[in-house]
């Protein structure tokens, strides 16, 4: 069964607060490291996992300029937009907050200029 490690820490001068990891196990997993072209607009990546309350686990995370729009273009289920330096994206169903993702997932559209790669990890329950 895979399993998802997941290590969060806080830092300012002198200080780091380093919580002790902690385990999210289910049976199933989508990974995938999608590939962005340079100046896409709502480029289309099919991939596929169980959303809702299947889905136990999902990180996005990408070092460049880049909108991400979950299952449609149009109208997301989630966007997330970060600029140049790119940005992370985590929730787990340990975590008390709302699931992102109410629904199954399909397909990713990436808008960006410089291009580069995506990494999505996805742990769910099939």
């Amino acid at each position: 069964m895979p399993t998802h490690t997941i290590s969060q820490s806080w830092a300012r001068a002198g200080e780091v607060i380093t919580p002790v990891p902690y385990q999210i196990t289910d049976d199933a997993e989508t990974n995938a490291d999608a590939p962005v072209a340079a100046n896409a607009t709502n480029q289309d990546f099919a991939i596929v996992f169980k959303g809702g309350t299947n889905l136990k686990s999902i990180t996005f995370y990408a070092t460049f300029q880049v909108t991400i729009r979950v299952n449609s273009s149009a109208t997301p289920d989630l966007t997330l937009t970060w600029p140049s330096a790119g940005g992370y994206y985590h929730w787990d169903n340990t975590q008390g907050s709302v699931n992102p993702l109410p629904n199954d997932v399909h397909d990713l559209f990436f808008t960006s200029t410089p291009g580069g790669t995506v990494t999505v990890r996805a742990l769910y329950h099939v």
